[in-house]
């Protein structure tokens, strides 16, 4: 079945250069659907007056009531189309004034984030390119930079003065995220000064960002946690990328990235396989699923703050209580 496309009707008001753009591409979509040679009873020129008069049709279905009446004297798709670009296409002189002075004139809104401002500037150059305006990428990047407010004086700075060669629009994008970025991470700071973590007790950060949960070393068993979970790669072995999906812990949503088997060394010298550990490089610390280890017929003893694993009567695995988490008795095995 052919792929149905569709355009929205034009009311004068909308971007009349991306609107032209996606007519020119459903009309010739509707044409390629014509036969690709001529029969006996069609000629040449019949096929001709037929791609016409898809176009033309076309433009005409496409056309809002206030446009269409506008237009409704011309009967070529060639004329409609010259009508409409002396109507909607900004080229008149008051129309390149405006935008001149849109784009030339240009300054970020500190009240949007970096991102929405970006879209605007990019938005603004294009209806300025499409008046027939050619401006370098360079002076796009003076611009841009002319355009920012006061919190961005250090990127100013350091452009300007630390560029030698060549200033792109590329690099000013890229070192205004990193700055935002950075403002971003130190508002969060400041956020988080004076809160109280609730894994290590103390003030200025906040659990997610406990720096004692920073990709540990340390196996925890857990009850909440549906499968095997580490975010360090260099643990699994025959690792395999998949496709990114989400699994839920600790409160959190996390994306896997791969899967793999890890050897842990117990401390009395035993090898054991976890099988199917999820790769989660977001993740703070290993995860042995004890609902995983139970489905493989495991069972489990506790007694004085010491957890043991069983399977066929043989101890495999054991943990010690520790600031309330069970923390394996043994390490992983680095790949």
């Amino acid at each position: 079945m052919a792929a149905r496309f569709e355009v929205e009707r034009f009311d004068g008001k909308a971007d009349f250069v991306l609107w032209k753009m996606r007519m020119k591409a459903l009309i010739l979509l509707q044409q390629r659907g014509l036969p690709e040679t001529t029969t006996t009873t069609t000629t040449a020129k019949d096929r001709v007056q037929e791609m016409e008069n898809i176009a033309f049709s076309t433009i005409i279905f496409h056309l809002e009531d206030n446009v269409l009446l506008q237009v409704s004297d011309v009967e070529t798709s060639e004329e409609l189309w010259e009508r409409l670009e002396q109507l909607f296409s900004r080229k008149s002189f008051r129309d390149r004034l405006y935008l001149k002075e849109r784009f030339f004139g240009y300054k970020m809104d500190s009240s949007k984030n970096i991102e929405d401002n970006l879209e605007e500037f990019t938005k603004i150059a294009w209806d300025f390119s499409r008046i027939g305006a050619e401006v370098s990428d360079e002076d796009q990047a003076v611009i841009l930079l002319s355009s920012l407010p006061s919190m961005y004086n250090e990127v100013k700075d350091s452009l300007i003065h630390g560029v030698r060669d060549s200033l792109t629009v590329g690099m000013v994008v890229n070192a205004l995220r990193a700055k935002d970025k950075e403002m971003n991470e130190k508002r969060q700071e400041g956020i988080e000064r004076g809160r109280k973590c609730y894994h290590c007790q103390k003030e200025g950060h906040i659990r997610r960002n406990c720096p004692t949960l920073r990709k540990s070393k340390e196996w925890i068993l857990s009850s909440g946690c549906t499968m095997h979970m580490t975010p360090n790669k260099n643990y699994l072995i025959d690792f395999v990328e998949t496709e990114e999906t989400k699994v839920n812990g600790f409160n959190d949503q996390f994306e896997v990235k791969g899967v793999g088997l890890v050897k842990i060394k117990t401390d009395d010298g035993q090898i054991r396989t976890l099988s199917n550990v999820k790769y989660v490089p977001n993740l703070t610390r290993n995860v042995i699923s004890l609902g995983v280890l139970d489905d493989k017929g495991c069972f489990f003893m506790g007694d004085e703050g010491t957890l043991k694993i069983y399977k066929d009567s043989s101890l495999i695995l054991k943990s010690k209580l520790t600031n309330g988490l069970y923390i394996l008795e043994g390490s992983a095995i680095t790949n």
